[in-house]
């Protein structure tokens, strides 16, 4: 049977749930928005993220673990874009650059709507409703995250409501670090033709032929790749890990190997970085409509062989 329980911190923004059965554990951070700190089955540990201390609260702020990125993954250049003919000026909040990076979602106050506990899966609703305050991005929104969990499925949504009076554009991403006992002889699979290149502030310039070699062995990643199906396949040391995003038409991928190389961070996204400006992969939502994206992590603990 899964248990929830709520841990509470002197800083709010550690508080967290713990969703827990005999073999199942994962901690979610409704006010880091509603992020996936912590994700692992039979005392295997999947997904690697923050500890609740004030020194993991600064990792977390510099490496995004298991954030949802909105309304837009990666940079915009200069925070600048424009949409149906007015201008728009987001902060530029990249360190040591001129960009916006990763939206403005990551410390927001997700509310705790609805769980179900069950002896086989879970379920828990967070939502927040964004009042379009934010500097240069005035489109209000209501948006859920949906955790589903069980011994060998674990599935997230992410919905959109749009509550305004006009339509606006956006794009999506998630930013998991799967954990890995030996990183070089990790395997990952997907299926791109083609990556992205970038300038020296990371704005896409183009494309070149896919460069990534299947073991990770010493490869050193901070690469964008435009996918041809929505599935990619880690094979780590202790378990085997399939992903779906269930979003054909819209199909990118950023990977980044961090410097302490106990982890990778393998991010779905909706669209390329800078879309706002671009328009690759640019989602746009009319008022009062739901756009929902899905993401499946099939799971398989010391599996020999592949899926």
């Amino acid at each position: 049977m899964f248990r929830l329980n709520k841990i509470q911190h002197p800083n709010n923004l550690l508080d967290y749930y713990h969703l827990q059965n005999d073999e199942v554990s994962c901690k979610i951070y409704p006010n880091l928005g509603a992020s996936l700190q912590q994700f692992g089955i039979q005392d295997t540990e999947i997904i690697q993220g923050i500890q609740p201390t004030e020194d993991h609260l600064l990792q977390f702020r510099r490496y995004y673990p298991s954030s949802f990125l909105f309304p837009f993954p990666g940079r915009i250049e200069g925070g600048n874009f424009e949409y149906e003919g007015n201008h728009y000026q987001l902060p530029t909040n990249e360190g040591g650059r001129d960009n916006a990076i990763h939206g403005f979602i990551a410390e927001a106050p997700f509310e705790l709507t609805e769980n179900s506990l069950g002896d086989e899966e879970a379920l828990l609703n967070f939502q927040y409703v964004y009042d379009g305050t934010y500097p240069g991005f005035p489109f209000p929104s209501k948006l859920n995250i949906i955790y589903k969990v069980s011994t060998s499925i674990f599935e997230v949504r992410f919905t959109v409501t749009n509550t305004g009076n006009s339509s606006f554009p956006f794009g999506l991403g998630w930013h998991p670090y799967f954990k890995s006992e030996n990183i070089e002889t990790s395997n990952l699979q997907f299926k791109a033709s083609e990556q992205l290149i970038g300038d020296e502030n990371q704005i896409p310039t183009g494309t070149e032929p896919n460069q990534f070699r299947e073991t990770i062995g010493d490869q050193v990643l901070d690469d964008g790749f435009i996918l041809e199906e929505p599935t990619v396949i880690l094979n780590a040391t202790t378990y085997d890990m399939r992903m779906n995003t269930f979003i054909n038409d819209h199909s990118y991928l950023q990977l980044y190997t961090p410097p302490s190389r106990t982890s990778i961070a393998i991010e779905p996204m909706t669209c390329e970085p800078n879309v706002l400006n671009s328009g690759n992969g640019l989602l746009k939502i009319t008022p009062k409509e739901t756009f929902e994206w899905k993401i499946q992590l099939q799971l398989r603990i010391l599996h020999k062989g592949s899926f």
